[in-house]
């Protein structure tokens, strides 16, 4: 769905989730079915599945119903009433921000794994701006999470980059009006939102690669000397912020210029080590 531009709102809106996710926040799993390929000679049938890795969804407290199965409708024998059985269905609410996994397309065939437990989407929401889906999951107690077939399943987002240049690991990104990514930067605010930071050793421009939204990334100390302008790799514990002198950096000094940004960008477990953790930017 396409709605007016708001940046205003938007921002409003993001603030919330990002709320959410720090009080919430939580690992699920996507699963979508894809192709059925059958063998005619051995009847072996491979199902594939696409799997999208939310590192940060928003999973609100379970609420318990109770649903009643009959066999036939309800029977009358000698004026006694004769009913199925009981049992307790567990439903959770899920938020997916649209930015943790713009390219997933929701489908009411589609389920969720979240800490072990299988969740049927009995119903989904697109927020408004496309900024999230609100997810009813039903809990399917002795479902099996994972049959045979083959699976893939990315740890991130492929995004094509639309600088002149290549880009490294390591190098923050956003995303522009057309979809690709560039070089982030935190002098002005159209460049300042980072999205994520380069998975992929190098990515050529004009072509796709691997941007991490969440997690540990792990980069060699002079993969991390070129990005954050350090001697043997990032200062453990440092937290490190979007450089607004030079676009695809970042540093350990947050801005102070009137006029930037300061936007964090996560903090150094080890030399070799990043745990991306964004915030909105703050303007100076």
């Amino acid at each position: 769905m396409t709605y007016p531009a708001s940046y205003s709102l938007n921002q409003q809106i993001r603030r919330t989730l990002y709320a959410l996710k720090r009080q919430y926040g939580g690992t699920i799993t996507v699963y979508q079915n894809g192709t059925v390929i059958s063998d005619t000679k051995t009847g072996e049938v491979t199902r594939t599945k696409t799997v999208t890795l939310i590192h940060r969804a928003v999973i609100l407290p379970v609420t318990i119903s109770r649903e009643l199965k009959q066999s036939i409708s309800v029977i009358s024998a000698n004026k006694m009433t004769v009913t199925g059985g009981h049992f307790e269905v567990g439903k959770r609410l899920f938020i997916i921000e649209r930015r943790d996994a713009p390219d997933l397309v929701l489908q009411e065939s589609d389920w969720i794994i979240y800490n072990n437990r299988k969740y049927a989407i009995e119903s989904f929401e697109e927020y408004e701006f496309d900024t999230a889906y609100v997810v009813t999951g039903k809990e399917m107690p002795g479902e099996i999470l994972v049959d045979g077939g083959s699976i893939v399943e990315e740890d991130g987002n492929t995004m094509i980059n639309d600088n002149a240049e290549s880009i490294v690991i390591g190098t923050p990104v956003y995303v522009k009006l057309n979809g690709h990514v560039d070089k982030a930067r935190a002098n002005v605010r159209a460049t300042v939102e980072v999205f994520g930071i380069v998975k992929d050793t190098l990515i050529v421009s004009g072509s796709a690669g691997m941007i991490k939204t969440h997690g540990m990334l792990m980069a060699t100390t002079t993969e991390w000397d070129a990005v954050a302008g350090t001697t043997g790799g990032l200062t453990p514990g440092k937290v490190y912020y979007l450089d607004a002198e030079s676009a695809g950096k970042m540093t350990e000094i947050a801005p102070t210029t009137p006029g930037c940004f300061v936007a964090r960008l996560g903090i150094a477990l080890s030399a070799t080590q990043f745990d991306i953790d964004t915030e909105l930017p703050v303007r100076l």
